[in-house]
């Protein structure tokens, strides 16, 4: 298995207050575009994908594909109406080293399928990155690390 080095991640933003914890997510620059592809993917189910290290891409019922990338520790992702059949590539899994030392498995393939044929129900941003709920799961978590090697950034998701 192959492993890969990661940096440490930015640090999050904190908050003064449980109030402003709630509330601050709420207002990220980037819920306002979430709450739309929420609608416009509304009822459709996770029907195909695609998974590199350092991007995703998921294939809807309805045609339309999300493709999310890590870059500068940042999560971009666009919602896209391609016609082009998206080539059902998953990378293999990997070990993580983060940066305290701490290892674990990444395996993407485990985490799709999971979501396979299940009904996407809402997106949200934070800071951490993109979150995916879907009817029949806990939330897919999607966040950009940097790797110290030639590898870049890594689009790393769990459940949660």
């Amino acid at each position: 298995m192959n492993q890969i080095l990661l940096t440490k991640s930015p640090p999050l933003q904190t908050y003064d207050s449980f109030e402003g914890a709630i509330r601050g997510p709420k207002e990220h620059p980037l819920n306002q575009a979430a709450t739309e592809s929420t609608a416009i993917l509304a009822g459709a189910k996770v029907s195909d994908f695609k998974w590199s290290l350092g991007q995703c891409s998921i294939g809807f019922s309805s045609g339309l594909s999300l493709h999310i990338k890590a870059r500068n520790f940042d999560v971009e992702w666009l919602l896209d109406s391609s016609d082009e059949t998206i080539d059902r590539y998953i990378c293999a899994p990997v070990e993580l080293v983060w940066g305290s030392g701490r290892k674990s498995v990444f395996d993407p393939g485990s985490l799709l399928h999971q979501i396979w044929g299940c009904t996407m129900t809402k997106l949200f941003v934070n800071e951490v990155g993109l979150l995916l709920y879907t009817d029949s799961n806990p939330i897919l978590w999607f966040s950009a690390q940097r790797g110290k090697d030639p590898e870049g950034d890594v689009l790393y998701a769990f459940f949660e």
